[in-house]
């Protein structure tokens, strides 16, 4: 049995439009990979520049506080127990404490 024109047209057609549809798939994709890429090189700058200024802010604070409990008699100690509880802490620990913050505190 031999196909119709209507067919084999319709056939084509489905093929070209097929085609077309993975193709603009495919850019969508890459397009999707390249943004998704920038967004997270910028969160990755604003990160360090965050950590550096708590590292500045730490630098420069931590000498006065260590002075202030000198000069009132008070001694800081790392204890065992404070060791052990440091010890579970990971890169997911803070994640939501500004959040819980402030919602204790509004």
């Amino acid at each position: 049995m031999e196909e119709s024109e209507d067919l084999r047209s319709l056939r084509s057609d489905f093929g070209k439009d097929l085609a077309d549809l993975i193709s603009e798939t495919t850019q969508t994709s890459k397009d999707l990979a390249v943004e998704a890429s920038k967004a997270v090189d910028q969160l990755k700058l604003a990160a360090l520049k965050q950590a550096d200024q708590l590292r500045f802010f730490f630098d420069a604070i931590a000498p006065q506080i260590a002075s202030s409990f000198t000069n009132a008699g008070l001694e800081l100690r790392v204890t065992a127990d404070l060791k052990d509880f440091v010890k579970e802490f990971n890169a997911t620990t803070f994640q939501s404490f500004h959040r819980s913050f402030l919602a204790t505190t509004s």
